[in-house]
């Protein structure tokens, strides 16, 4: 019984001895693997791993679109604008346009959900091509004050050019 003691502090005290020496920092790359993947790699007696490579995040492209709000979209584009659908800018500066007649499209094939992801979507989509929808909300919005005040103002003309007439 006293050897298996013994033999129990002998494994300890080498397994906290093992324990107490430290290791040589990993060294860590990133690169392809056999499957021509890229991976993360520890070296051999390294044990720092390095930040991940920082890539560029991919802006969503029209092929990142639910099908069915494509199919909207393109409809919306070809007849309610003067774009061509492959004409990105054009399209996100006729922004308001295309919210208001794809919107109901969207909404019935795709529902809200998938609207509302199609809608971020898009926004990121012309924010790449230097147009921001806010922006573009915020001068149509000025546009309509303005052309119902011109058909306030010619409304009043009317009025009175009939006023003088039945005078």
């Amino acid at each position: 019984m006293k050897w298996l003691g013994l033999v129990f502090l002998v494994a300890m005290t080498t397994i906290v001895s093992a324990l107490s020496i430290p290791s040589p920092p990993a060294i860590w790359t990133y690169g392809p693997n056999k499957n021509f993947t890229r991976e993360w790699r520890k070296h051999p007696g390294s044990s720092k791993r390095p930040n991940p490579p920082t890539e560029k995040t991919r802006t969503p492209d029209f092929s990142e679109i639910d099908p069915a709000a494509f199919e909207c979209l393109t409809m919306a584009i070809r007849y309610h604008t003067n774009c061509r659908i492959t004409d990105i800018k054009c399209a996100c500066d006729n922004a308001q346009t295309l919210r208001k007649t794809a919107k109901k499209c969207i909404l019935e094939k795709c529902g809200f959900i998938k609207a509302l992801r199609v809608a971020s979507q898009l926004k990121k989509i012309c924010k790449k091509e230097g147009v921001d929808w806010d922006e573009v909300e915020k001068e149509a919005k000025k546009r309509d004050k303005e052309s119902k005040k011109a058909a306030k103002k010619l409304e009043k003309i009317r009025e009175k050019m009939l006023i003088r007439e039945i005078v």
